[in-house]
């Protein structure tokens, strides 16, 4: 049996146990992160001594989180238009956002892991011209993901303050690409919502024609 084949079978069973774990791993973070939030409102409802150590250690884990979320750009407008503080709102729909980005970075590193592995097993089964248009079709997927990633981190790291030293990494090489396209910055979030409908679709063509 080929070696090529042996590894394309590692990285099928490799794709499909992440996917298991991954999604078991999200929805038990998603559950902590509501119940610290649940946690937080529970205490400023019921008007706990803010000074006390239960209240201090129930509003600590969310501290950044509000943070985060009433400096960005639309916590003000929101507010001015709802007529109350809507960061516990915002809050809510950012989790709903974030479960969404991180299972989108997992389905990009599960997709890659499986088309190798399609790529692998055509070059282990002695189908050259296959594995060569699959691999041609890894390669372009791979910076499609790879770009699709970074916007998701940064996306991630505005909301949440999360993965400061990725989404440093990433700003350095997507913002250039975005000021090329808008030097005024006005377009701002709604162009990374478009750029990545448009890598989204460009990924589904790639997967078309080389799969």
């Amino acid at each position: 049996m080929s070696p090529l084949l042996t590894i394309s079978d590692y990285l099928k069973s490799l794709a499909g146990w992440l996917s298991a774990i991954s999604q078991t791993a999200i929805y038990i973070g998603l559950a902590i992160a509501l119940t610290l939030l649940l946690l937080r409102f529970l205490t400023d409802k019921l008007n706990f001594n803010p000074f006390s150590r239960f209240a201090y250690y129930a509003r600590r884990p969310t501290e950044k989180w509000f943070y985060e979320i009433k400096g960005s750009q639309f916590y003000h407008p929101i507010r001015q238009a709802l007529g109350f503080d809507p960061a516990y709102l915002l809050l809510l729909l950012a989790f709903v956002i974030l479960f969404y980005l991180l299972h989108s970075l997992i389905s990009f590193l599960v997709a890659l892991l499986t088309f190798l592995s399609v790529t692998l097993n055509a070059f282990g089964m002695g189908d050259a011209v296959a594995g060569g248009r699959y691999l041609l079709g890894t390669v372009l997927l791979a910076l499609l993901y790879f770009l699709m990633a970074l916007m998701t981190i940064l996306v991630i790291h505005s909301w949440f303050g999360l993965f400061d030293r990725p989404a440093h990494w990433a700003g350095r090489r997507i913002y250039p690409l975005l000021y090329s396209i808008d030097p005024s910055g006005r377009l701002g979030p709604f162009l990374f919502i478009i750029l990545f409908l448009i890598l989204s679709f460009v990924a589904g063509a790639v997967q078309s024609i080389f799969f």
